[in-house]
């Protein structure tokens, strides 16, 4: 995987690898935002654009990942002791960057997951907000 990797990044230029993330990441965070998620960390220049770390809302812990994944998406959980249970991650790296149809899947598992989970949130609006952030570009 590290080689493929290394190979996408080599062949198509490191600029270009930078916006596929960078692009990908909007789109993501524009998701998250319209679902009022909050990120970690909280500066948005701190944050990578290869990953959403997410606080799960009140009342939701690290089984609604298991809900997610039922939607057809694999997150993991809070890293730290102090994030466990009470966070996802989400990645957005590797074969997925620049595909947008499959990052949108991703996403819509994500906000389906929650949503069954007991989140409020429109699941439509949310994803038209990733329709508009990857238009934009």
């Amino acid at each position: 995987a590290a080689a493929a990797g290394l190979a996408e990044v080599v062949d198509g230029g490191v600029d270009a690898a930078i916006d596929r993330h960078r692009r990908d990441a909007t789109a993501m965070r524009a998701v998250w935002a319209r679902l009022g998620l909050r990120s970690i960390p909280v500066q948005p220049e701190a944050a990578a654009d290869t990953l959403s770390n997410l606080w799960l809302p009140d009342g939701l812990d690290d089984s609604v990942r298991a809900r997610i994944a039922a939607q057809g998406a694999v997150v993991a959980g809070g890293l730290l002791p102090e994030l466990r249970g009470r966070s996802i991650r989400v990645g957005h790296m590797g074969w997925i960057t620049g595909a947008p149809v499959t990052l949108r899947r991703v996403a819509a598992a994500v906000v389906h997951g929650l949503v069954d989970g007991g989140m409020a949130g429109d699941p439509e609006a949310a994803l038209d907000a990733f329709d508009q952030a990857w238009l934009r570009g």
